[in-house]
């Protein structure tokens, strides 16, 4: 009788496929799909190497050489420490570092918010957003500083002092990051080649004459703006902020608190130096806020749009730009050769600053009246001085003044009582 011979089918002849690792670090069966953990992550001594071993996520980690002189060893009690800080130091990889750029980005946008730091959201928002979609899907633990630049290399329209900022802003909210302990390191600490920042010079002081024009020219409610800035050397972000109930009669002056509360505007250098920003006005402007005081009810902004709402650097921006395009304007940059790039509204404390110094004011009150630092004057006004005429002046002033105090001063004399 005919038997049949049964003959293997030939997916049963071929060998069984070799699982493959994942990345949450399971082990999958390209055939059936099974899953399964992966081995146990142990301390293995191995003779031929003379060493002990962990094998952690297909990679063999050195512990510690010498002989196996397990359990109460020398040898071995290394090896165990050496066992847990790998195991430690990969659980904080995995939870922390893991965290996309985005994601830290949006975390630092959130603090500066809760922070009140309203000014610096918006700078931060405008140099970083485009970091989000062009880094934002980047690990942090492999963002390198290459590929900063790269990104810094593709912003065209920028200016080198825009890129630094960028690059600045990007090293803060990392470094925020790894202080609040969502991170465990700050790729870029240490980054060099930061493109450098461009400071303002004698050139783009804004002369008297076209302060005067600029606030002829300007909307009513822009005008009050500039006026502000022009004579008080506050920054825009600080006229824009400040409500009539930062205000105070008896000082004269706009205070803001160095420790508001949260959510409210606490300016540039309030926690850094722990001191109110105090913004003296000339009694002019004083007698106009006190007026626009009484007729609004104490409410609201000291210095309004024509809405109602705060001037922000969209807005400055856009009014700057329109006063450029007066034909008044243009003709006076263009006689004098002054310019229209440097027309911001940042150049009113800028030029309030240089003339104060050659006014002969000295550094350490004009860095109070201004909240700013000496060394930041002196940084970044030292062109202040490279008039010989003016220095000249400030020379015979400060001597005039400096013989008639020995004159009418006290003598020798009364200081030897």
């Amino acid at each position: 009788m005919y038997t049949r011979r049964y003959v293997k089918p030939f997916f049963a002849l071929a060998p069984y496929p070799a699982p493959y690792y994942t990345e949450n670090g399971l082990t999958q069966d390209r055939l059936h799909g099974v899953r399964a953990m992966p081995r146990t992550p142990s301390i293995r001594y191995y003779h031929s190497r003379r060493a002990y071993y962990t094998k952690f996520h297909g990679r063999q980690h050195l512990l510690a050489p010498g002989p196996k002189d397990e359990p109460d060893g020398p040898v071995y009690k290394r090896a165990v420490e050496e066992f847990h800080r790998v195991m430690h130091a990969d659980e904080m990889y995995r939870v922390v570092d893991n965290v996309k750029l985005s994601a830290v980005i949006i975390w630092y946008y959130h603090h500066l918010e809760r922070e009140g730091r309203q000014s610096t959201l918006a700078l931060t928002r405008t140099v970083l957003d485009p970091a989000i979609e062009k880094l934002g899907k980047i690990k942090v633990r492999e963002l390198k500083p290459f590929a900063v630049n790269d990104w810094i290399d593709s912003m065209k329209t920028w200016n080198s002092s825009t890129k630094n900022t960028a690059v600045s802003q990007l090293n803060s909210a990392l470094y925020w990051a790894t202080q609040e302990g969502y991170l465990q390191s700050n790729p870029l600490a240490g980054m060099k080649g930061k493109p450098e920042k461009l400071t303002r010079g004698k050139e783009a002081v804004v002369p008297e004459e076209l302060l005067d024009l600029l606030i002829r020219e300007a909307s009513p409610e822009f005008s009050f703006f500039l006026r502000l800035l022009r004579e008080t050397g506050a920054r825009p972000g600080e006229i824009a902020n400040a409500d009539f109930r930062h205000y105070r009669p008896a000082w004269g002056a706009i205070v803001f608190s160095w420790n508001p509360q949260p959510g409210e505007y606490r300016w540039k250098c309030g926690k850094k130096t722990k001191k109110d920003r105090i913004i003296y006005l000339a009694p002019e402007l004083q007698k106009e806020v006190e007026r626009r005081m009484e007729i609004r009810g104490g409410k609201g902004p000291i210095a309004p749009t024509r809405r109602g709402r705060r001037w922000d650097r969209k807005n400055n921006w856009f009014q700057i730009r329109k006063l450029s395009k007066v034909a008044s304007v243009q003709e006076w940059c263009s006689k004098s050769n002054f310019s229209l790039a440097y027309l911001t509204a940042y150049g009113f404390r800028h030029s309030y600053i240089t003339r104060m110094l050659l006014a002969g004011c000295p550094i350490k009150l004009l860095a109070d009246l201004c909240g700013t630092s000496v060394m930041m004057i002196e940084r970044n006004y030292s062109h202040a001085h490279d008039d010989p005429l003016a220095m000249r002046q400030l020379f015979l002033k400060f001597s005039q003044g400096a013989r008639a105090y020995g004159q009418s001063g006290p003598s020798h004399d009364d200081n030897t009582k």
